[in-house]
């Protein structure tokens, strides 16, 4: 079966790069289509990923839910196109690099180590397969690597030695003492790449096994973090029972649709828009009736909203921050997606937006996204101790996904360049 891994993997980057160099001459083509608006995003743009690969089109579908304006649809794509496991330290945090670590069993997680530029899978035969973490979202396998893969592929297990002690953020109030334990190799959307084994330390064993998160940072042990208070007083995280009034409803309704429209007439120029386009362009011209009479609907307020939300403390100010996932449908189908980072106080006030899904779902035709789609929050963390959260966040996309660290400022949420994402 390892062998039809390869095959299948190559025979998808074949399809997606074809399918990749039709949208960017489609693009080309109709000038104008992705147009972005001038409002300026508080999300710093990512570098981009120098390889280029069938895994580049997932891109286009994945898109980060706290990007603020227009521009930042655009920020970012790539990060999400390719096995990535990073650990950027921030200018806020001490200089330990940080990654994401991913629950494996009741008192063990995984973590990234580095890339494979080329892995023979046959070579797992021979390895002790160690099965899949908890953890959903993240690698599909893990094998303990062997001496003859560490001596091979030393350089992409230098990061950590078995019998060290790292330490475990598990929440914005809780870290942990953990042991590396083995070094292993982790499948990831078809990709292989290295990484380690940890076990929290006996004494906080019970109290790991009963806490529900999946998701996780890891990072050595620093003179800095050792300074840092333990933070079981934290009140960064979730509002589980935070509700919305009545009224507060009616404002956040109305903030959404004013955003919606201000979002739809400045972040593109679709050919659709010119009544003459059927003419001009008829090979183009499927599907643009349907797409005027959406627009219509959405500008007249004829299009169905649904909206979750999910509140949070974040800031030193105390006045809760809400992750709203809202999506337009008409004719019981997608016409606008968008999530949005609203602040409750004074006055309900939109801080970050991103309605990057609904630029994708008029390019890529049977694409049906939902609220899901546009993010879900992991994990919050306060490892600065300074009252400003940190949120994990999961981006699903076409064909893989991406699991992003932000930082909660007056501007939005704003990528720390921790991450960790695949695609096929």
């Amino acid at each position: 079966m390892l062998w039809r891994r390869g095959l299948g993997h190559k025979f998808k980057l074949l399809v997606g790069l074809c399918l990749l160099t039709g949208v960017c001459f489609w693009s080309t083509y109709r000038a104008g289509l992705l147009r972005r608006s001038p409002v300026v995003s508080p999300l710093p743009t990512q570098a981009s990923n120098p390889t280029t690969s069938a895994r580049s089109i997932s891109s286009v579908i994945s898109t980060s839910p706290s990007a603020s304006e227009a521009p930042s649809r655009g920020s970012d794509p790539s990060q999400a196109a390719s096995v990535a496991a990073s650990g950027t330290p921030e200018s806020t945090v001490d200089d330990t690099p940080t990654v994401i670590a991913f629950r494996y069993d009741k008192t063990r997680v995984f973590f990234p180590a580095g890339d494979f530029a080329d892995f023979d899978w046959d070579r797992t035969k021979k390895l002790k397969d160690l099965g899949a973490p908890t953890a959903k979202n993240g690698p599909e396998g893990l094998w303990v690597a062997d001496a003859e893969l560490l001596r091979d592929h030393h350089e992409l297990f230098n990061s950590a030695q078995s019998g060290e002690e790292w330490q475990l953020e598990i929440s914005s109030s809780s870290r942990m003492a953990v042991i590396i334990k083995e070094p292993v190799v982790a499948e990831v959307v078809g990709d292989a790449m290295t990484g380690f084994l940890a076990e929290v330390t006996p004494p906080d064993q019970a109290k790991f096994s009963a806490s529900p998160n999946q998701y996780f940072l890891i990072h050595r042990i620093s003179g800095a973090s050792d300074q840092r208070p333990h933070q079981e007083m934290s009140h960064i995280g979730e509002l589980p029972n935070w509700k919305a009034t009545p009224e507060e409803r009616t404002q956040i309704e109305h903030l959404l649709n004013a955003r919606m429209k201000t979002e739809l007439a400045g972040m593109h120029h679709y050919t659709y828009m010119d009544e003459n386009a059927t003419r001009k362009y008829p090979e183009l011209a499927e599907g643009f009736e349907m797409w005027r009479r959406f627009d219509r609907a959405l500008v007249t307020d004829e299009a169905k909203l649904d909206y979750d939300i999910q509140a949070f403390q974040l800031t030193p100010d105390g006045a809760p921050r809400l992750f709203i996932r809202a999506q337009w449908t008409v004719e019981q189908k997608p016409a606008f997606l968008m999530s949005a980072w609203v602040r409750t106080q004074p006055n309900p006030t939109i801080e970050a937006a991103n309605s990057g899904s609904s630029d994708v779902v008029r390019i890529i035709n049977g694409y049906a996204p939902n609220l899901e789609s546009l993010g879900t929050v992991l994990n919050v963390f306060d490892r600065n101790s300074d009252g400003r959260g940190e949120l994990l966040i999961l981006s699903t996309g076409y064909e893989g996904f991406n699991i992003q660290l932000f930082r909660y400022t007056d501007a939005g949420p704003v990528g720390t360049g921790i991450s960790f994402g695949g695609s096929a």
